[in-house]
C-alpha cells in the first residue's frame, strides 16, 4: 500500500467518524423537537376554545349568585351595623363549626354615615376550618381590612389552631350597599 492510499483510507475514516457525529447530535436534537412537538400537539388539545371559556365563567357567575342570593336572605336589606357584623361572623363560624372564644370592639368611628369598627376575633379550628371561615370573612358583604393575625399550634403539633385576628369593619348605610334584588 502506498503513501497516498494510506492518506485516502485516512481521509474517509475522518469523515465517516464526523458524519457518525454530526448524524448523532442531529438525531438528539431532531428526537427533542420532536418530543416538543408531541408535548406542544397535547397542550394545543387542552386549549379552551372561546365559547368554553365564555361557559365556565358562566358557570362561577351562576355559582357567585347563588351564594349572593343565600347571603341576601341570612341578611336582609337594611343598614350595616355592629350587629349585623357580629351576626355575620357567628353564623358562619357556627356553619364551619367553629367556635368563637372571643369577639369584641375595640373602637368605633362614625363619619358621615359611615361607621368604622375595629374588633378583634379570636377561635380554635382545624387547618381547613380555619382557612374556610378566614375566606368567608375576606369575602362577605362587609369590606374587612385585616389588620393583625396570628395563628399558633399550641401545644406544637396539634393539629388544633389558635387563630387570632385584628380587623377594622367599615360599615356603610343602606343607600351605599350594593343593589340587591
Amino acid at each position: 500500500m502506498n503513501l497516498s492510499m494510506k492518506y485516502v483510507r485516512l481521509s474517509v475514516t475522518v469523515v465517516l467518524l464526523f458524519v457518525v457525529l454530526i448524524f448523532s447530535e442531529v438525531r438528539s436534537s431532531l428526537d427533542a423537537a420532536a418530543g416538543a412537538l408531541t408535548d406542544l400537539r397535547t397542550e394545543e388539545g387542552s386549549v379552551l376554545t372561546p365559547g368554553e371559556i365564555l361557559a365556565r365563567k358562566r358557570t362561577l357567575l351562576i355559582e357567585r349568585e347563588r351564594l349572593l342570593a343565600v347571603r341576601k336572605q341570612r341578611f336582609p336589606e337594611k343598614d350595616q351595623n355592629e350587629g349585623s357584623l357580629f351576626g355575620y361572623l357567628a353564623s358562619s363560624a357556627s356553619d364551619r363549626k367553629i367556635i368563637l372564644a372571643a369577639f369584641s370592639p375595640t373602637g368605633v368611628l362614625r363619619k358621615e354615615g359611615m361607621t368604622q369598627l375595629s374588633f378583634d376575633l379570636s377561635f380554635t379550628a382545624g387547618f381547613h376550618r380555619a382557612a374556610a371561615y378566614l375566606n368567608t370573612i375576606e369575602t362577605c358583604s362587609f369590606p374587612i381590612k385585616i389588620t393583625g393575625l396570628s395563628i399558633v399550634s399550641d401545644p406544637p403539633g396539634n393539629p388544633a389552631l389558635k387563630v387570632s385576628l385584628s380587623g377594622i369593619a367599615r360599615l356603610l348605610p343602606a343607600r351605599f350597599t350594593p343593589d340587591r334584588k
